[in-house]
């Protein structure tokens, strides 16, 4: 009988912790490792659903012991080539992206690039147009 308590407090406790992140604001974020030079497309799952298109921010960090090189100094670009999305009763939700990936600098170079998918959410049709 006792395992059978500790059974109903584990799911009370997972209940619990639930509803405490119910209505939080979830960002996502990822790494990808880049070695040497040139473009790289690649898919990615988030690991939550956004109920909006999620704004994407994108930086990149030189790996351990990285050597610049003057006037081959990295750079790292990614973008969103597509979203992953599904509709459910005339809604969109937002599983994940296509990437595009394009470093430039030394070849032997290392390059951690990273994103983070944010629910705020990115551009409309009836936003400003620059």
């Amino acid at each position: 009988m006792a395992s059978a308590g500790l059974a109903i407090e584990a799911r009370r406790g997972a209940i619990e912790r639930g509803r405490s992140i119910q209505g939080r604001v979830h960002s996502v974020v990822g790494f990808v490792e880049v070695t040497g030079v040139g473009e790289a497309i690649i898919t990615v799952t988030f690991p939550v659903t956004f109920i909006e298109r999620p704004t994407m921010l994108f930086g990149g960090e030189l790996g351990t012991n990285g050597v610049l090189v003057d006037g081959s100094f990295p750079t790292i670009n990614v973008m969103v080539k597509e979203w992953t999305t599904y509709k459910k009763q005339q809604a969109t939700y937002w599983t994940g992206a296509v990437l595009v990936l394009v470093a430039t600098g030394s070849s032997e170079q290392q390059i951690i690039a990273n994103w983070k998918a944010d629910p705020l959410h990115g551009p409309t049709a009836t936003d400003d147009v620059i």
